[in-house]
């Protein structure tokens, strides 16, 4: 179960959905499977519930102990309530890849592709499609390198036909965010970053660019 809540006037949904999947492990290194998501997405006014069944295929390969790759894909069909529209259907994925050659660097990757409820008052869901990176690596023995960065491009679609359908948005998101950690002494670690963030929509209210220093310290109990 998944609920999201909003001050009005933004629209609240749930999810209620469970999986059966059957996995098959050829070897340590290599699972194949294959399985079906279905579920309940109740939304508030004007958009309609809906109701969506995943069919995907899943993938797991660890060859070693360095990398690691997990892929679930398929294939998602929604339906609206009261047929306020057609079925929708789209490719769906999650992925996720680590890399680590040795102790002092890590590399790690994932990507999804989902659909989600808007939470404005339009009747629109959209299809979120994003890419996130990190890269960290221990310098010297003090000093932590630390490197993020992701794309993000959102799509909507509309949730009911009307005779005049209402404009179907896009937004494409990027940031990266490059960081330093020195460990002081074992439980005290202090470091700053830089963060930089930028969306592009096919409505230019939305655009923005955003640069942010920031300073930050941890300690461990």
């Amino acid at each position: 179960m998944n609920r999201t809540d909003y001050a009005a006037p933004l629209i609240d949904s749930e999810l209620y959905a469970a999986d059966l999947y059957l996995n098959h492990g050829f070897n340590q290194q290599l699972v194949l499977g294959f399985g079906v998501v279905g579920g309940y997405n109740p939304v508030d006014f004007p958009t309609p519930d809906q109701s969506m069944v995943q069919a995907n295929a899943h993938l797991n390969y660890t060859p070693n102990r360095q990398f690691s790759l997990d892929v679930i894909a398929g294939e998602e069909y929604r339906t609206f309530q009261n047929l306020a529209r057609g079925s929708y259907s789209m490719p769906v994925f999650v992925i996720s890849a680590g890399f680590a050659p040795n102790d002092d660097i890590k590399f790690g990757l994932t990507a999804s592709r989902q659909i989600y409820n808007s939470a404005a008052a339009t009747a629109q869901d959209y299809v979120d499609t994003s890419v996130n990176g990190l890269l960290r690596e221990h310098i010297c023995k003090p000093l932590y390198f630390t490197l993020l960065g992701g794309y993000e491009h959102v799509e909507y679609f509309n949730a009911i036909d009307l005779p005049m359908p209402l404009p179907t948005l896009r937004d494409d998101y990027f940031y990266i965010q490059p960081a330093a950690d020195i460990v002081l002494i074992r439980f005290w670690i202090v470091g700053g970053y830089y963060l930089r963030r930028q969306n592009t929509g096919s409505v230019s209210a939305v655009n923005f660019r955003a640069n942010e220093f920031g300073v930050r310290t941890t300690i461990k109990f």
